[in-house]
């Protein structure tokens, strides 16, 4: 299998939009995938890996940061960020869904100790990306808090 170059907003822009991610491998059995659909300037970040089987599956990720820096999305991962998850992810861990999560703060709480907190997945997290993902979570989720409050309290009605 063709392996490409993904690690460059430069480099991804080469590359033809089309249906099929491009693959740059990450170890045996996983692969970081890359796909701009035709006339769309953001490509997505895909997980393949191989399950117990020998089968591949893939999964989409998050968009890719193909913007100008400060023009992407929040929730938008660099190469290096993507190609971490996707060393780091464990196909045993992805089946097993929490079932007692009911809130918000609970799922934020259950990612963080997954993936940005030192575990057996993850013994030494990246500094900047346990501080990215911190203020990405305060500043998406836990301030959105005060919205209903705001919103109860005529912000809307203002017009």
């Amino acid at each position: 299998m063709k392996h490409f170059n993904l690690s460059s907003r430069s480099a991804r822009a080469k590359l033809k939009p089309r249906t099929a991610p491009y693959y740059s491998r990450v170890r045996v059995g996983r692969s970081l995938g890359y796909r701009r659909l035709p006339g769309s300037q953001i490509g997505r970040w895909q997980l393949r890996y191989r399950d117990e089987r020998g089968n591949y599956v893939v999964s989409s990720m998050c968009q890719a940061d193909d913007l100008p820096t400060g023009q992407n999305s929040l929730a938008a991962l660099t190469y290096e960020e993507a190609f971490s998850h996707v060393q780091r992810f464990d196909p045993t861990t992805a089946k097993s869904k929490p079932a007692t999560l009911a809130t918000v703060s609970q799922c934020c709480d259950h990612y963080v100790k997954l993936v940005v907190l030192p575990n057996h997945n993850n013994p030494a997290p990246s500094k900047t990306t346990s501080s990215q993902t911190s203020g990405k979570l305060r500043l998406l989720i836990f301030d959105l808090a005060q919205w209903p409050s705001c919103l109860s309290g005529g912000l809307l009605n203002q017009g």
